[in-house]
C-alpha cells in the first residue's frame, strides 16, 4: 500500500488511524530479554560440554520458541543432545527470567495510553514463562488474552493465533494491528489480513523489517500514539 515515511513512521494514505483491537510481541517488543535468554541457553549448553555463544549469535536465533532455539544455537552436529539441553534451558531460564529483562522505553507509557482498547499478547515463547515476566514486570493487567508458543494452535508465522483472537473479540482484521520487531511477526499479521507495525528496536535488522513492507515502521513503541489517534 503506499505511504509516506516521516519521522521514522510510514503513514498509510488510506484515513485509519484507529484500531479496536491491539496484538503485541513479547520478546523484542514489549521486553528486552536478550540477556537473559543468551545466560540460560549458555546454561545448558556449557552444561552439555559445550561452548557458550555470544549475546548476538543466541539472539539471533530468538523468535520461533524454545525448542528452535535450542536445536539452532546447537548446530547439527550436536542435535543428539536435544532433549537434555532443552531441559537444563527451561529450567534454568524458569529461575532466571527477570534476572535482568525489562521493559522497552514507553512501553508502560503506550500501555496506559492505549487503556480503552483491547489488547492481547501472541508470543512464541511458553507460556508460563510468558506470564511470569508480564507479572513480574506488572504489565500483565493491560492485556485481555495471552497466547504463548506452547498453546494448541500453530505458532506464529502461521496466522491461527491472531486469527482465534479477531474472531473471539468479534474484531474485523482490517481493524486489528499486529505490533512486533521480527519477520515472523509482520508474516502473521499478514496471512491473517491484519494491519501490520514493525519495531525497529528490537532483535530485527531495521532493513529487513523495511523490506518486509509493513503498514507502520516505527523507531520508539511511543510512535504509536501517532497511529492510533
Amino acid at each position: 500500500m503506499p505511504g509516506e515515511r516521516k519521522k521514522g513512521i510510514t503513514y498509510s494514505l488510506m484515513k485509519q488511524n484507529r484500531f479496536d483491537f491491539l496484538i503485541f510481541d513479547l520478546d523484542g517488543t514489549l521486553i528486552d530479554s536478550k540477556r537473559d535468554i543468551a545466560l540460560s541457553v549458555n546454561h545448558a549448553l556449557e552444561a552439555c560440554g559445550l561452548e557458550a555463544l555470544s549475546l548476538e549469535t543466541v539472539s539471533g536465533f530468538v523468535g520461533h520458541g524454545a525448542s528452535n532455539l535450542i536445536r539452532s544455537c546447537l548446530g547439527e552436529k550436536h542435535q543428539e543432545v536435544f532433549e537434555k539441553a532443552l531441559k537444563y534451558f527451561r529450567r534454568y531460564y524458569l529461575e532466571h527470567l527477570l534476572d535482568f529483562t525489562g521493559l522497552y522505553p514507553g512501553v508502560r507509557e503506550i500501555l496506559e495510553f492505549t487503556g480503552d482498547i483491547p489488547k492481547a499478547v501472541v508470543t512464541n515463547k511458553p507460556l508460563e514463562h510468558s506470564l511470569r515476566i508480564l507479572e513480574g514486570l506488572g504489565i500483565r493487567k493491560f492485556f485481555c488474552d495471552i497466547l504463548g508458543g506452547d498453546s494448541p494452535r500453530a505458532k506464529k508465522p502461521a496466522p491461527d493465533a491472531l486469527l482465534h483472537l479477531v474472531e473471539k473479540h468479534a474484531v474485523p482484521c482490517p481493524r486489528t494491528l499486529m505490533v512486533g520487531d521480527s519477520l515472523i511477526d509482520l508474516q502473521a499479521g499478514k496471512s491473517a489480513g491484519i494491519r501490520t507495525c514493525a519495531v525497529t528496536y528490537g532483535f530485527v535488522k531495521k532493513e529487513d523489517l523495511i523490506r518486509a513492507e509493513p503498514d507502520y515502521i516505527i523507531d520508539t513503541v511511543l510512535e504509536l500514539r501517532a497511529i492510533l489517534i
